[in-house]
């Protein structure tokens, strides 16, 4: 009787401890796929945040190289308003971030944002930009998006 007693007890404690580390089990599996998921949503955002920096660079250089020469000024609106939609896809991009990145990563967003704004409020100049201040806020777009490109490294951990 008192090896069945004990047989019993242990089976039940067997099955307890089962029971346990299989919740155990499913609870790391499941926050290991929330982990797996928000890592590849960040990656996506940021992707969709460089693309957004270098499309309104590339718009508002274009405009300031067309704004030098005589040709036809007519396209200079047109990638100023290609500019204005990448740097508020930029905005858009980065309140994902938020919830997502690390306070470094958004700091780094915002000043990289913040550089892009700048460099399209130059095609905003009445008088002609010279070419050394388009030139510095290229230098400043640039190291904005070195460090950007860092923090996410860093919050990714690559």
């Amino acid at each position: 009787m008192a090896v069945s007693l004990l047989a019993t007890t242990l089976s039940a404690v067997a099955a307890t401890t089962a029971a346990i580390l299989t919740g155990v089990n499913l609870y790391v599996s499941r926050r290991q796929e929330d982990v797996k998921w928000a890592r590849s949503v960040l990656i996506d955002i940021l992707g969709q945040f460089l693309d957004a920096s270098f499309r309104s660079k590339d718009a508002v250089k274009t405009a300031y190289r067309i704004s030098q020469s005589v040709s036809d000024r007519s396209q200079i609106a047109v990638l100023r308003q290609e500019a204005i939609k990448a740097e508020e896809e930029m905005r858009a991009l980065q309140t994902r971030l938020r919830l997502l990145g690390s306070a470094e990563l958004v700091e780094a967003a915002q000043r990289l944002r913040t550089s892009a704004k700048a460099y399209v409020a130059m095609l905003d100049q009445q008088d002609p930009v010279p070419v050394e201040v388009d030139q510095q806020l290229r230098r400043t777009l640039w190291d904005g998006r070195d460090a950007f490109v860092a923090a996410a490294k860093k919050t990714l951990s690559i």
